[in-house]
């Protein structure tokens, strides 16, 4: 609003206000009040040559002042309505200079809104593939607990079928022989009765062939038959066993690995069939790959791993020191390794051949309680339950767990060993990647 505006707002309000003061004087009815109007405001007469009375006057006073406010008031009604419409117009000449702001605005709302609308989508429908992975791996675990049940079941039932047979024949056989010993007893229970008339004679040769005949058939009888059937006690430990042993047959088959050279620190030595890694005293010169350890004595595998589960074995047998696990892609390989999840390593390690350590996220290596020696380590890896587990394997029908990595992967990784040096003969012994009988 300009200045201008601003004085003729003032000089309006100020007549309307004069206006409204004489509206009241003229609806006042002192004498005093008329007798002001008379002196300050002569009037004229109605008619010429009439006589001027004070009534006339004040009546006419009255209808001047009666007009003055009216057109007062008129005059100030005017002012605001053109006053409204010059602001209307130039608010709506803003507003129309502010709407491609607002447009702008209200798109980026809506794009805001969108864009969390799709990520709501996206995870409804990771839940839903979520839920759809669990079913599916629920529905595969089990089906494999109840073919492994039914193989297990059948195994039994046969054992069991075989033991009978064997059982059965033993006393069936000593059945036979018992019947055909209680029927020569019959026989000569017979000759006894026939020689109790006889002569003497007669009598004497027969009853010595009786006594002969049975005292030759009592040395001959077999001692009464026992049932000795072998078969397992179905007991808790009975379910124990029966539960590792499908715990074993639930893991994924043994990974097929093989040492990559061009990984293996200077004094490592692979075999030729890749299979087996030791440390020795000497360097070999060796080329500097990135991929490759120069200060620790370690090596990775030439497979590597993104997803799905995986299960491998590494036999240690005597060797006091070594480690073993996974290790992330872009883990460090140069240099002191400084082993934690955080920098990409999941391993555990044993010292002096009875302290076993798990490299987690601490100052110092956490260590394990564990019964006896492993001479066999069997390490899984899941992607989808992000898990890396290891295990004293060297017992498959009692496989027992060491420790358990918790971890989301991403990314490729390697099964990792660690040989450790080879302490002048003391560490020598191999890290061999563990191949069943009869496999390649």
């Amino acid at each position: 609003m300009s200045s201008e505006d601003c004085r003729s707002i003032v000089v309006i309000l100020h007549l309307f206000f004069v206006g409204q003061c004489l509206s009241l004087l003229c609806d006042s009815k002192s004498p005093l009040v008329s007798q002001c109007l008379l002196y300050l405001w002569p009037c004229p007469s109605p008619l010429v040559g009439a006589p001027i009375t004070s009534r006339w006057c004040i009546a006419f006073l009255l209808m001047v002042c009666h007009s003055l406010s009216i057109l007062f008031f008129i005059l100030c009604l005017l002012f605001i309505l053109s006053y409204t419409e010059q602001v209307s117009g130039d608010n709506l000449v803003y507003l129309q200079r502010q709407l491609p702001q607002q447009q702008v605005l209200l798109q980026e709302a809506r794009l805001r809104k969108e864009k969390t609308v799709a990520l709501l989508d996206r995870q409804v429908s990771e839940v839903k593939d979520t839920v759809s992975r669990f079913k599916s791996s629920v529905k595969d675990q089990l089906s494999t607990m109840r073919s492994y049940l039914n193989i297990m079941e059948t195994s039994l039932f046969r054992e069991a079928d075989k033991a009978e047979i064997n059982a059965s024949s033993a006393l069936l056989g000593e059945r036979k022989s018992l019947a055909h010993y209680v029927e020569q007893l019959g026989q000569m229970e017979g000759v006894l009765k026939d020689v109790e008339g006889q002569e003497q004679t007669e009598f004497l040769r027969k009853f010595c062939v009786v006594t002969v005949r049975l005292g030759k058939i009592l040395s001959e009888s077999p001692l009464p038959g026992r049932l000795d059937i072998q078969l397992p006690i179905i007991s808790d430990e009975f379910k124990f066993q029966v539960w590792r042993k499908m715990f074993r047959a639930l893991m994924p088959a043994l990974e097929n690995l093989t040492f990559d050279p061009d990984t293996a620190q200077q004094n490592l030595v692979v075999s030729a069939d890749g299979k087996s890694v030791e440390c020795s005293d000497h360097k070999t010169p060796v080329s500097d790959d990135p991929g490759r350890f120069d200060k620790g004595n370690c090596v990775v595998t030439k497979q590597s791993f993104t997803e799905g589960e995986h299960y491998w074995e590494v036999l240690v047998e005597d060797k006091p020191r070594w480690a073993l696990g996974v290790i992330s892609e872009t883990a460090s390989r140069k240099g002191k390794l400084h082993a934690s999840p955080s920098n990409g390593f999941w391993i555990l390690g044993c010292k002096e051949g009875k302290v076993y350590e798990a490299h987690a996220e601490q100052k110092e290596p956490r260590l394990l309680r564990v019964d006896g020696r492993p001479e066999k380590i069997g390490i899984y890896l899941s992607f989808s339950d992000g898990v890396v587990s290891i295990f004293d394997s060297g017992d498959e029908d009692n496989v027992k767990l060491l420790y358990t990595f918790h971890e989301r992967f991403s990314g490729r990784l390697y099964p990792f060993f660690d040989v450790c040096w080879h302490d002048k003969g003391k560490n020598g012994q191999p890290l061999k990647i563990y191949v069943p009988p009869g496999g390649q």
